[in-house]
């Protein structure tokens, strides 16, 4: 399987020592197999005023001595999966994970869900109407070792939230990050507008505004100096 993933630099050996927590499938190295899908995440990078570096690499069938699940549908079990995940609670745990991603199709639904607004039936209503794109995630270095294989690079020569919807969102993020930096609201706020963070999510780049609101405020902690970035 080919399979890509977009960053700054080129990466002939991915770790999990870069990887953070708190996304669709949680700690881990992720992949797509859609180029294109690849390229659009390089914006993020691009608009940043970075390098955006694709990677290709092929994932070895043979690896019959691990763990691999496989999500094939927007159900149950993936609703609660990527909840698990996203909000850092206990849930199963395997090798490599196949599903689709929460992008910009899925984010007014899905943050609906996560503010208590929807029912489970009700975003399971709406997400039957969807497509179902994919991304992979290998969160075992033993499999990044030995079944992922670097095979190119080359260099990478927007969201339209619904405007209460991503307020909403603002306002979640900004309790987080002024929690967690020990800041009254009303100044983490202020840095909130003035952060790079803000410009990205607001920009559509790389559908920022997709991400978890806990993974967000964790960017406005490291921009800002209150958490160190993983190295």
């Amino acid at each position: 399987m080919i399979l890509y993933h977009t960053s700054t630099v080129e990466i002939h050996k991915p770790d999990l020592l870069h990887s953070r927590p708190r996304l669709d499938f949680g700690n881990g190295f992720y992949l797509t197999p859609h180029e294109k899908q690849a390229e659009r995440y390089g914006e993020r990078f691009i608009k940043s005023g970075k390098v955006a570096i694709l990677n290709t690499f092929k994932l070895d069938g043979k690896h019959k001595d691990c763990t691999h699940k496989i999500f094939t549908a927007y159900d149950e079990e993936w609703l609660d999966f990527v909840t698990a995940c996203r909000k850092g609670l206990p849930h199963e745990t395997y090798d490599i994970i196949e599903g689709s991603i929460v992008d910009n199709r899925l984010f007014d639904t899905i943050d609906l869900y996560f503010s208590g607004i929807y029912t489970q039936d009700q975003v399971l209503g709406q997400l039957q109407y969807a497509d179902f794109n994919r991304q992979v995630c290998i969160t075992s270095q033993y499999v990044l070792d030995k079944y992922l294989h670097f095979q190119a690079s080359k260099r990478i020569l927007n969201m339209q939230a619904n405007f209460a919807v991503l307020q909403k969102k603002y306002v979640r993020i900004v309790k987080l990050f002024a929690e967690q930096a020990g800041l009254s609201y009303e100044d983490a706020l202020g840095k909130f507008y003035d952060s790079q963070t803000y410009d990205l999510i607001s920009n559509g780049i790389a559908d920022m505004h997709c991400f978890s609101d806990e993974y967000l405020a964790d960017e406005l902690l490291i921009e800002f100096g209150y958490k160190q970035a993983p190295k």
